[in-house]
């Protein structure tokens, strides 16, 4: 669904530190789910996001587990994802999206997008 693209996106974007991506797909969040607070909660640390379901939290630990550490991701990874409804389809889809956006944010980042030119500083 568009609220699990967006979920996925904001987990990836906030692992990655990409202050653009991280900050856009918080406001997509938002207005797809016509809530802010828990867009910002998805955004600042999903663990503690009220209104995640157990699918969305099965896909923000895949998302963030293939971001941080993809080398760790194991049948067992998939296996929770099946075990929420997803099948290979969706959980191909799942990967392909994390996969887009850890790619997008290390453009996003390496161009310095979104930043003021500072170092440490984002605009």
């Amino acid at each position: 669904s568009r609220r699990e693209l967006e979920i996925i996106a904001t987990v990836v974007s906030a692992a990655n530190e990409c202050f653009y991506c991280r900050e856009s797909h918080t406001d997509f969040l938002r207005l797809e789910t016509l809530d802010g607070d828990f867009a910002r909660a998805v955004r600042d640390d999903w663990r503690t996001a009220s209104g995640l379901t157990e699918r969305e939290v099965a896909l923000c630990a895949y998302a963030e587990k293939l971001t941080k550490t993809p080398a760790q991701v194991w049948k067992d990874d998939l296996d929770t994802l099946r075990a929420v409804g997803l099948d290979d389809t969706g959980i191909l889809q799942s990967n392909l999206c994390a996969s887009f956006f850890n790619y997008i944010n290390r453009v996003a980042n390496g161009l310095g997008v979104g930043r003021d030119g500072e170092r440490g500083e984002s605009a």
